[in-house]
């Protein structure tokens, strides 16, 4: 009864259902998380926090983590959000730790989450490519541009291609790098057909 409340827009009466519920019953989970995110619907971010990491204390649980670390990231609490986010292993909770680790200027958990997100999600090309530009901001261009071998030749553009050459190049594999500049269409045109 709560959501479909909140779903029609009558965000008071849910919230009143849910903090009758606590009331009841202060460990129940779905209305600590449901208040946490009416909450952070309503933009009260200290609120939300209060809910979020009620919950996460009650229930450390992955989307509880989730949660809560996105209210923490939403505060700029960079910090503590990605503290709350090690060890978790879900997409969103890798790309959003990802992320937090880059802001916080630690390279080395930057590189932990996105190795992990890559391993764990190969098909997620972004995970990939911001690995490889990671590794090569870092100096490790050959491992770099290994990484982006993974995007099969026919799937990357003009660009990608130029760009994997050069870091090859840059890695002392000149052989590898004109390979790559061989197959590169010389013109749109060409690469038409």
């Amino acid at each position: 009864m709560p959501k479909s409340c909140f779903h029609r827009g009558d965000v008071k009466k849910a919230q009143g259902i849910l903090e009758d519920v606590l009331h009841g019953n202060p460990d129940q989970e779905e209305a600590i998380t449901l208040l946490a995110s009416i909450a952070a619907a309503g933009q009260d971010w200290a609120m939300a926090e209060d809910y979020a990491r009620r919950a996460f204390t009650l229930h450390k649980t992955e989307p509880n983590a989730f949660m809560f670390g996105q209210v923490l990231a939403r505060q700029q609490q960079f910090k503590e959000a990605a503290g709350v986010l090690r060890g978790a292993t879900s997409h969103r909770a890798l790309e959003l730790l990802s992320r937090l680790d880059r802001a916080l200027g630690d390279a080395q958990g930057e590189e932990a989450a996105l190795q992990e997100l890559h391993g764990r999600y190969p098909d997620d090309r972004n995970a990939l490519l911001a690995l490889a530009e990671l590794l090569e901001r870092g100096g490790d261009v050959l491992q770099a541009a290994r990484l982006l071998e993974g995007i099969p030749a026919e799937e990357r553009t003009t660009a990608q291609a130029i760009h994997l050459a050069g870091l090859y190049r840059k890695g002392g594999d000149c052989a590898r790098a004109l390979e790559i500049l061989e197959k590169v269409p010389a013109t749109e045109a060409e690469a038409q057909k």
